[in-house]
């Protein structure tokens, strides 16, 4: 991989980081003042802003899974039991990717069917 490559990579690992991590700190934090207004209502309004991207991330997969159920009624029965663990899932994938990206900037190579890749 050529200079310009590594830092194209490099550009990319950190605006993924930069993302996923933005979305988490957000979640993170809407759930800390949740949790603050328990004792003071005060906190409840700005936590409410702050956990409204999840709370529409998580409507807008089930919107997608009704829409999947309506596009293949003969699976119907089979996806009902397991729509809340797709769509919670959907929600998770926030931590996943940034755990995966901050894990991939730490390595220095990988092995993969029995040859080891160096990365940058």
């Amino acid at each position: 991989m050529g200079e310009a490559g590594k830092t194209l990579l490099k550009e990319k690992y950190q605006v993924c980081l930069l993302i996923y991590g933005f979305k988490t700190l957000v979640f993170l934090s809407g759930l800390a003042l949740a949790l603050a207004g328990i004792s003071s209502p005060v906190y409840l309004f700005p936590a409410f802003l702050l956990l409204l991207p999840s709370v529409l991330g998580i409507l807008r997969a089930a919107w997608r899974y009704h829409l999947m159920e309506r596009q293949f009624p003969e699976h119907r029965q089979e996806m009902g039991k397991t729509r809340w663990r797709v769509i919670l899932l959907d929600f998770l994938v926030n931590f996943l990717v940034l755990y995966n990206i901050a894990k991939a900037k730490s390595m220095k190579s990988i092995s993969w069917r029995g040859r080891e890749y160096r990365m940058g």
